[in-house]
């Protein structure tokens, strides 16, 4: 397992300013086994957000440098794909990549906070709700989800 978590962190430090130059954020990666190789699954966001055609694109940019790599022994397949609109939003990065979205927080002590993110700096986000601006600390969030109402959904 060692051994994976170190190609991944490999893989991850050679992508990165790639896709940063892209236009995206690297939220997530993953090495998955599977039956005769790897899949290796990407998750990328922008505060513009992600469209397929964005996905398709930096699949075939991502493929033609792995091709030249010897990071994989086997085959391997290669996903690049948006976050979702029902992703639960852990980390800095994806809270940068939503900023001047409105989102849903469920704080660690149970209350529900609703707002505009307007700030995200040192695991420190600032929220704009109807009662005015609220800082939170990301490790007091349980959860946290982009509030979507169904006008933005059919866009």
């Amino acid at each position: 397992m060692a051994c994976l978590e170190e190609i991944k962190r490999k893989i991850e430090e050679y992508l990165e300013p790639v896709i940063r130059v892209g236009g995206f954020e690297l939220i997530e990666l993953a090495l998955l086994p599977v039956k005769g190789g790897i899949i290796l699954r990407l998750i990328i966001n922008s505060p513009q957000g992600v469209s397929l055609k964005d996905c398709v694109d930096m699949n075939k940019k991502l493929s033609k440098l792995l091709d030249d790599t010897d990071f994989f022994q086997s085959s391997y397949t290669l996903e690049v794909s948006s976050p979702g609109l029902d992703r639960i939003i852990r980390t800095e990065k994806e809270y940068r990549c939503l900023k001047g979205k409105e989102l849903v927080f469920k704080g660690k002590n149970g209350n529900i906070t609703e707002g505009f993110l307007t700030e995200v700096k040192d695991g420190i986000l600032t929220v704009e709700t109807k009662q005015g601006c609220v800082n939170m600390r990301i490790s007091d969030i349980e959860s946290s989800k982009q509030k979507i109402k169904v006008s933005e959904a059919k866009k």
